[in-house]
């Protein structure tokens, strides 16, 4: 199992002890809004899950802030629609798409004060590809041809073959010293190049100092506090109570006040469908199961409708063009069920649906699930299973449907999930149409976006009428008060 595999399992782990969202009808008390004062020179920000030292080795995506994107750069940004840009580098593809050439800004600076150098950017991305240092890229290291250091201020990076996603992934790393791998020390004895450096980390708080050598935009705090409450109501609760200036807030963990931003989260929640079962290996079963959900009552019950239903398995903006809801028609959807044969007097065909009972979020959506497939004539049962076992049963191709959700990625590359040998393929797709599209995804000349929005667009086309999966929707996370703009993702 590749590290790549290892941290997202151990963020979807996080992700699964999400609290349940308050019921749609229950009155909500308004934030009793108070005026922020720049000046003052601490905030304290409320959280309730987890931020993992181990996501550093993450590559950066869209998504709820962490205490991590203040302290810790990447050589690249991303835009709201996914598209790269420079950070703390310009950067050059080849139209081959095999060369990446990197120029760092000249008024970077280590936390020290020493300044960051092509040298110091280049050793960093060696030990993220090495094997022996199991860094973040290891899996993908047969595909590096070279890191050849040109000046104090560019490097070129030089693969075997083209490979747009990893030219994402080297980009959006987060740069640290000294190496935080193969073994990752505490985050305090770390130094990075952001606009805080981290001074404290426990699982109860986090605190950051304003780096003053930082050449980007002041802060307008010298410290920033990360505490850690037990619920979403208990994190509200302090900021009523002028304990807290700030709060974040991830999907499932509470439903806060209309005045509270918005922001779309990137964690996709889907039915997943195992396409050896001899129920679900018909492609037109699994059309009628996708009109059996409706989705809209579906959000509203479990997330107040805090969120946005998902056309595909790609976030609203990334793609020129993207497939329509499906239908709600369940009358429509038995009928299929009756051509095809499974629904015959007085036998129901079975159906599984498998879940988490860790995740109250996943859980709720399994128990109305269940519902709609019921209303079509389908014996529907869901099975809550322990976390371990779960992901035993997926990996292992022991279910019919799993509900699940996982946070997207920063590029469009659905490979690991859609691929015939994609790490990620629990649905055993095996689609010779999906993996020559995942592959022109991967080599488009000079990884030009546009024409990978248009290739990713039929991807999801495609994926749409397959359905090894049912898209279901994009929850919101919360975040006030709306003056902080620093703590929003872009």
């Amino acid at each position: 199992m590749t590290k790549r595999l290892l941290i997202l399992l151990t963020v979807a782990l996080a992700l699964a002890s999400c609290q349940f969202a308050r019921p749609t009808g229950t009155s909500i008390q308004p934030l009793q809004r108070r005026e922020v004062k720049p000046e003052l020179s601490e905030i304290t920000v409320g959280f309730v899950e987890g931020f993992e030292p181990s996501w550093l080795w993450l590559p950066k995506s869209l998504g709820p802030l962490s205490p991590l994107d203040l302290a810790f750069e990447s050589l690249l940004s991303l835009s709201p629609t996914g598209t790269l840009g420079p950070n703390l580098a310009r950067f050059e593809i080849s139209p081959e798409g095999t060369a990446v050439t990197f120029t760092l800004k000249s008024d970077i600076f280590w936390h020290s004060g020493e300044k960051l150098t092509a040298f110091d950017a280049a050793t960093f991305l060696e030990a993220a590809f090495s094997p022996e240092h199991r860094g973040p890229l290891s899996s993908k290291s047969t595909l590096l041809e070279s890191i050849k250091v040109l000046s104090e201020q560019s490097f070129l990076v030089t693969l075997k073959e083209p490979d747009c996603s990893l030219i994402s992934d080297m980009g959006l790393l987060r740069l640290a010293r000294p190496l935080p791998f193969p073994s990752l020390p505490t985050l305090d004895m770390l130094e990075g190049t952001g606009p805080f450096r981290v001074t404290e980390w426990s699982e109860s708080e986090i605190i950051l100092e304003r780096f003053q050598a930082y050449p980007g935009e002041k802060r307008p705090f010298q410290r920033v506090r990360f505490r850690r409450y037990g619920s979403g109501e208990e994190v509200l609760s302090a900021f009523r109570r002028g304990e807290i200036g700030a709060f974040i807030l991830k999907p499932g963990e509470g439903m806060p006040p209309e005045e509270a931003v918005r922001l779309l989260s990137p964690e996709l929640y889907f039915l997943a469908f195992n396409l050896k079962d001899p129920f679900l290996k018909d492609a037109q079963v699994r059309k009628a199961l996708t009109m059996a959900v409706n989705r809209e009552e579906l959000l509203r019950e479990v997330l107040n409708g805090e969120g946005i239903l998902a056309k595909g398995p790609f976030l609203p903006g990334h793609l020129e063009e993207e497939p329509d809801l499906p239908a709600f028609n369940p009358a429509e959807a038995r009928k299929i069920l009756e051509e095809r044969g499974w629904l015959k007097e007085g036998v129901a065909p079975r159906l599984g649906i498998m879940v988490n009972g860790e995740n109250k979020v996943r859980e709720a959506i399994a128990l109305r699930v269940a519902k709609y497939y019921r209303a079509i004539g389908i014996d529907a049962e869901v099975w809550v299973m322990e976390w371990g076992n779960f992901l035993e049963a997926l990996f292992g191709g022991y279910f019919q449907v799993a509900v699940f959700s996982f946070p997207l990625g920063p590029d469009l590359d659905l490979s690991p999930f859609f691929s015939a040998a994609g790490e990620f393929n629990f649905s055993s797709v095996r689609e010779p149409e999906v993996d020559e599209l995942l592959e022109r995804g991967l080599k488009v000349t000079g990884c030009n976006p546009k024409a990978r929005r248009k290739i990713y667009s039929s991807l999801a086309f495609t994926l749409t009428e397959l359905r090894p999966w049912d898209f279901l929707f994009f929850p919101y996370y919360f975040m006030g008060p709306e003056e902080l703009s620093f703590l929003k993702q872009s």
